[in-house]
């Protein structure tokens, strides 16, 4: 008994030493390719880097899901930057341009080819599988366009997959033409402006938009930065024109005010802003029509996702707005229509000065301070708010603005409100025209004294108006929210 005990003992030990010492790796594999540089013979060099996937924001994800009309759909296209990620591998090219890379674990990753003075190409979600893979395209780069002060031809023309360095503050004539081809490149310098007085036509499609970023972090060493340097502003000046009234497929970062438009008629669509001061500002205009955008990480607290000051006709619709100061920013709007939009995470949702016209079929959640805040009184007529969802602690802040009291109209009708904290709230002294805050839902409260335990006016404060909230539902609205 006692040798069978022990050679049991032996086997037993023997086979824990043998499974502790042989582990089960994570296949592995390589990746075969080439990379060439135009017009050279010599395409040695190139710095070839394999990334992880960047993370796609799982609340824009949800959206995009849910609501696939609203907001450009995130991927990696629009969220990869290798400035914000080290490298898994990296290697470099032979003279003919071939490279290896190996010992990589299977799965998905972005490739990145880079040379200094030639850019970078990024090749999106390649499978590398178990053993050998190669790239099926041949990737090829360009040398660097560098540009300071003014264009020189008439005639520009910014092409796919060419970097355009704006090098100093840059002006576009107003004799002067620019197209910005689809997945071109332009990198400004930071603090520096690229002003256009002349002809854009900007243009471009999806999955393969045109990109205005910061010329900063771009190096060899791929090293990772945790932020960059801003560039200071594109801007179009009121005497530029823009073909066809329109801007769509582009995307910009690291940008003080990252687009500034003057123009007095145009639309941006499909566009992304992320992480700049402040995103697309649009300022004395006609008409402006702004959908299906995305802009997120603007911290400025004067400025906002989207600004939009001195617009006689606005529209801003099927958008997404997240991570902001101010989330959508409107001041001096006499007509104005904002509806359609995801607005989450910001410090404000949609900030209103002196702003008329309607907010309808939102949804508003996780606003820190409030979901809409409104102020102003030179516009007569008035502000509607109806048919969103509104989830933040602080729903509708009406507020006095300097020395101003709000005379306008404000109606708030059909609205579902599940606030914590505040469902409407009315300054001091904001002692204007009343609110009719009828026909709403409020988070399923079924009479009016638990209801006004969570609306400031002046039942709590002599100095405010009061808030009618006759009418109320004690189911949600079911036609409220995103469309």
């Amino acid at each position: 008994m006692i040798n069978n005990t022990l050679i049991g003992t032996i086997f037993v030990f023997s086979f824990l030493l043998v499974s502790c010492g042989s582990p089960t790796e994570n296949p592995k594999g390589s990746l075969t390719g080439v990379v060439q540089l135009e017009g050279e013979t010599d395409h040695s060099g190139i710095v070839l880097a394999v990334y992880e996937l960047a993370y796609l924001d799982t609340a824009n994800v949800r959206i995009n899901q849910t609501y696939p009309h609203i907001g450009v759909i995130i991927n990696q296209h629009t969220e990869f930057d290798h400035r914000l990620q080290s490298p898994v591998k990296f290697t470099q090219t032979e003279a003919d341009g071939s490279f290896e890379l190996k010992n990589i674990s299977t799965g998905q990753y972005n490739v990145v080819a880079i040379k200094d003075g030639w850019g970078f190409k990024y090749i999106n979600e390649i499978e590398i599988g178990e053993g050998d893979n190669e790239l099926s395209d041949q990737p090829e780069l360009y040398e660097e366009t560098i540009i300071s002060g003014f264009f020189e031809n008439q005639n520009n023309y910014f092409l796919t997959d060419h970097h355009y360095i704006i090098e100093d503050d840059t002006e576009l004539l107003p004799n002067q033409y620019l197209e910005i081809k689809p997945g071109a490149i332009v990198r400004i310098t930071p603090g520096k402006d690229l002003l256009i007085h002349g002809t854009l036509k900007a243009q471009s499609e999806e999955n393969n938009m045109f990109w205005v970023t910061s010329n900063d972090g771009f190096d060899e060493e791929l090293t990772f930065y945790d932020s960059l340097q801003f560039y200071n502003r594109m801007e179009l000046s009121s005497i530029a024109s823009i073909e066809d009234d329109l801007i769509e497929w582009g995307k910009w970062d690291w940008g003080n005010i990252s687009l500034v438009s003057n123009i007095a008629n145009c639309s941006y669509k499909n566009l992304v802003f992320s992480n700049n001061s402040s995103g697309l500002y649009v300022n004395n205009a006609q008409v402006i029509e702004i959908e299906n955008v995305i802009s997120k990480t603007c911290n400025n607290s004067e400025y906002g996702g989207i600004v939009a000051f001195n617009i006689e006709n606005l529209e801003i619709s099927k958008s997404i707005v997240m991570n902001n100061y101010n989330g959508i920013y409107s001041k001096f709007s006499p007509t104005s229509l904002i509806e359609n939009n995801y607005v989450s995470h910001n410090t404000i949702g949609v900030r209103g000065l002196t702003l008329k016209g309607n907010i309808e079929h939102n949804e508003f959640t996780r606003n820190m301070e409030c979901d809409i805040k409104l102020s102003g009184n030179t516009i007569e007529g008035e502000i509607t708010i109806s048919y969103n969802d509104i989830y933040s602690n602080t729903g509708i802040w009406r507020f006095r603005y300097g020395s101003f009291n709000t005379f306008y109209n404000l109606e708030i009708n059909y609205n579902n409100f599940y606030n914590t904290d505040w469902f409407i709230y009315l300054s001091t002294y904001c002692i204007g025209s009343n609110v009719y805050a009828t026909n709403n839902f409020f988070n399923y409260m079924i009479d009016e004294e638990t209801i006004s335990n969570f609306i400031y006016d002046n039942i709590d404060n002599n100095h405010c108006a009061f808030v009618n909230i006759s009418g109320f539902f004690t189911s949600p609205i079911i036609e409220a929210g995103l469309e």
